[in-house]
């Protein structure tokens, strides 16, 4: 019976196959036929034959109606067809949501986000454990439609009865905390509610717009409106993130980045330990965070800000870009202390009162990075998941790499970290890139990207000695090799640039060896 079944299925398929019609046609000929003689016999309902491939002998048939596959075989069937099907219309692979202001949002679709909404929407690891994102603001509108559902619950609170259920000294931190009046009640504020939506507005619910993830939760800490909340603020993330740790999820919450859009202008980190060790101990239970540099046209390196000059590798410092893919003037910069650009300039997200605004500033673009964050740590990747369960600090350093690597270089931010504006669909091959090799991690390509006739390489290595550069394309041909002679102290950050003329457009390989350790990494040559 089930051989029976079988051979029906096949027989089905074989009919669909040879009832397919269409106008449009790939046909394969012989390496012998001759295409000028079948120009000039070809059937009146063939109106247009071109090359697809000459190594393949494939051509494009184009026919005056719709024909079946039957058909076209024969009218051509004395010229010997190898095979002949129908030329179909690809479908995009990006997942674009069905939120009603979706179509606005040029934000999502500059940094080819509905490109990795196809693989995740964000919301948990792959052990399901939920990603908490925790954003400091002055307040929140926690129950607009377009929020609610994505907002983090602390499980071992119980809300508004007056008492401290879970003895972390905070009473009722039932959906986040209020810094200013230490209670779960926010101030119901248009800031905090706009970097809410960028973040994690709930997507593809049909109302309104999507965040960046779809279903990951947030932390609201509002009232931080001071330098001394911002440590209050941060010390509370860092003690609910340990105590997730301590407990293995059962207390506590698992954050894995904070969102700050705001800062102190023209602050350095002198005088300010307090406040920049905290991105320190942050990391080393595994939280990466992320901060707005200032709206104004000037050099933070020289002129100071903070946390942007807080030296650690736990914090990211990000400026603005608009929808023509350009800094926004009114917008700071420093090739040493502003990391990456985001989108920020004319952004629709959430507003109070279940209400939609757009917001301009670097406020709307620190959001982005700590949404790509977080939806990064949504990838399916047994090898990121050993790494977030045994060194928590080096999963956020991994995560900074995927940032700080992932990037559409732009002229207008090069004077910038990375000289580029954030790219998600670059970070999540990145990141897929890490999960398929098993490399040694004393070896660890940072960023690659081409411009200018030039590769630019930037690279962490453990290892004295030279390191072997290899470029091969995406063929496997070998198109450039040579040693890059190593400093003498260890560990380092090297930048190397290779000039290499008249790269077609495509992907390369870049393969960077030393020591028996290998790492790999795709880079793009635009067209």
């Amino acid at each position: 019976m089930k051989t029976a079944i079988y051979l029906f299925f096949l027989m089905t398929i074989c009919i669909m196959t040879l009832d397919a019609q269409t106008d449009d046609w790939l046909i394969k000929l012989p390496s012998t036929q001759s295409i000028s003689n079948l120009q000039d016999q070809k059937s009146p309902t063939i109106t247009e034959i071109s090359m697809i491939s000459s190594e393949l002998n494939l051509y494009r048939f184009r026919t005056s109606q719709v024909v079946s596959q039957a058909k076209i075989r024969s009218y051509l069937d004395k010229y010997r067809v190898l095979s002949a099907y129908p030329n179909k219309q690809l479908q995009q692979r990006d997942r674009i949501p069905d939120d009603l202001e979706y179509s606005k949002q040029w934000n999502m679709d500059i940094i080819n986000a509905p490109a990795i909404w196809e693989h995740t929407t964000g919301g948990a690891l792959t052990t399901g454990e939920e990603i908490v994102v925790a954003i400091l603001d002055d307040g929140f509108d926690i129950e607009h439609i377009d929020l609610v559902d994505n907002l983090w619950t602390n499980k071992a609170e119980i809300s508004n009865d007056g008492l401290d259920n879970d003895n972390n000294g905070i009473i009722d931190d039932y959906h986040g905390y209020n810094i200013d009046d230490k209670s779960e009640e926010h101030d119901i504020l248009t800031h905090g509610t706009n970097v809410y939506g960028i973040i994690a507005a709930k997507g593809n619910n049909g109302r309104g717009v999507a965040g960046v993830n779809w279903n990951s939760k947030i932390m609201p800490i509002s009232g931080v409106t001071q330098v001394g909340e911002i440590i209050q603020a941060m010390e509370y993330v860092i003690s609910m993130k340990q105590r997730y740790l301590d407990t293995d999820g059962a207390e506590g919450a698992n954050v894995m980045v904070t969102n700050l859009s705001s800062g102190v202008d023209f602050g350095f980190p002198e005088g300010a330990d307090d406040w920049c060790n905290l991105y320190e101990r942050a990391g080393a239970v595994g939280i990466l965070s992320v901060c707005a540099v200032p709206n104004d046209d000037y050099n933070i390196d020289e002129l100071g800000d903070l946390p942007s000059l807080c030296p650690s590798d736990y914090l990211l410092s990000v400026t603005n870009t608009d929808d023509s893919d350009n800094k926004v003037q009114f917008a700071a910069y420093g090739p040493l202390n502003v990391d990456i650009g985001a989108p920020g300039e004319n952004v629709l997200t959430t507003d109070t009162g279940n209400e939609y605004s757009l917001m301009i500033g670097t406020s709307a673009s620190s959001p982005h990075i700590a949404g790509v964050i977080a939806l990064l740590y949504s990838v399916d990747c047994s090898r990121l998941q050993k790494l977030i369960v045994d060194s928590p600090s080096e999963a956020a350093l991994l995560m900074r790499r995927c940032i700080m690597a992932s990037t559409d270089r732009i002229s207008s931010l090069q004077n910038t970290k990375t000289g580029g504006r954030i790219n998600l669909s670059k970070a999540y091959d990145y990141l897929i890139d890490y999960c398929d090799n098993e490399s040694s991690d004393e070896l660890i390509i940072n960023y690659i990207s081409y411009k200018d006739e030039t590769v630019f390489l930037n690279f962490d290595s453990e290892i004295l000695g030279s390191h072997l550069v290899r470029i091969y394309s995406a063929d496997g041909r070998l198109i450039y090799q040579s040693d890059i002679a190593a400093a003498s102290l260890t560990p380092q950050v090297v930048s190397y640039e290779i000039p290499l003329a008249n790269l077609t457009a495509g992907t390369y390989i870049l393969n960077l060896s030393s020591n028996n350790s290998i790492a790999n990494h795709k880079f793009v040559v635009p067209l």
